[in-house]
């Protein structure tokens, strides 16, 4: 079934309703990346991201719509509180479930302020351990380290690494990336991603006017 079926599907005569997609299909996109704060709950994940009311999809329905229109879908964790209590294998069976063809763990980082951001940050803010768990489980190290062998004590298979530094690691039939420079501040050689502003301009640092691009 191409692309125009499964819209045909899904819409019906509300097809309308789906021209942004078509958009994004028709401009060469083949991936869509969620960031969800909370994997397990999606009425929590909505509550700490913020979400009005009325824009609160089942997370679950989402993704299933993602996927069914086509696209990859990329689940960007960020690693707050709730998922301490959570095993490795946990945490990657929901990322399955949700139907999920590459993953990224993003610790979270705060400035050395006392700003509400950085507030929450530090009280919301998975603990170290966890993040260093799932590294040892895909990588069987504490960090990732990018060799084409690996330990004995890996889950995870080397696949390639990324211009930014990360290795990825194919697991449970998805891609995961651990990323523990979020904020992109200690890697200056290659250009993570581009910010796009509520002013339309594009920026390559969440928190600095100054890194313009155009």
């Amino acid at each position: 079934m191409d692309y125009k079926e499964v819209v045909d599907e899904l819409a019906g005569t509300q097809k309308k309703h789906y021209q942004n997609m078509q958009l994004l299909h028709d401009l060469g996109v083949n991936t869509i990346s969620l960031s969800v704060s909370d994997i397990f709950d999606s009425e929590n994940n909505w509550e700490i991201v913020g979400s009005p009311k009325k824009y609160r999809p089942s997370l679950s329905e989402l993704c299933d719509f993602i996927k069914r229109m086509g696209f990859n879908l990329r689940l960007s964790l960020n690693m707050t509180s709730v998922y301490n209590d959570k095993t490795s294998v946990e945490i990657l069976q929901a990322c399955k479930f949700l139907g999920a063809n590459q993953i990224t763990f993003r610790k979270l980082y705060h400035d050395s302020d006392n700003s509400p951001q950085t507030e929450w940050v530090k009280e919301n803010s998975a603990k170290p351990h966890i993040l260093a768990k799932l590294q040892l489980y895909i990588t069987g190290t504490t960090r990732p380290t990018g060799k084409t062998t690996f330990s004995s004590d890996a889950h995870g298979t080397p696949l390639y690494r990324l211009p930014f530094g990360p290795m990825a690691y194919s697991i449970m039939g998805m891609s995961a990336v651990i990323d523990d420079n979020c904020m992109n501040k200690e890697s200056y050689d290659q250009l993570k991603y581009v910010i796009l502003r509520e002013n339309g301009k594009l920026y390559s640092q969440w928190d600095d006017e100054g890194s313009l691009i155009f």
